[in-house]
């Protein structure tokens, strides 16, 4: 995405953040009580943002860039599921054993 749109490091972190936050959410809905999540997974990927060349020629910023750049992460894994799935079985890994 950042090759594409021009989001500046800050707006990197809080949006990564909120992305990580509602993943978390998903998991336990309490997660999101103080905001904790926000500055784990944005702080994650607020260095790196750092390092992005200014003039990459990415386009400039609307509206919907913002919740497409929330939401896109969640729609980028779902094909990376079955491969998970079939490799967990085929190495025979139990996520919650004796459950």
């Amino acid at each position: 995405m950042l090759t594409y749109w021009d989001f500046s490091p800050l707006k990197v972190l809080l949006l990564f953040g909120i992305t990580g936050s509602i993943a978390e959410a998903s998991i336990n809905p309490t997660s999101l009580i103080g905001g904790f999540w926000v500055f784990v997974y944005g702080l994650m990927v607020y260095l790196p943002a750092c390092t992005v060349p200014r003039d990459r020629g990415a386009r400039s910023l609307r509206w919907w860039h913002y919740p497409l750049a929330v939401f896109l992460p969640f729609v980028a894994a779902v094909p990376v599921v079955p491969v998970v799935v079939l490799l967990r079985q085929w190495l025979g890994i139990e996520l919650f054993p004796r459950t």
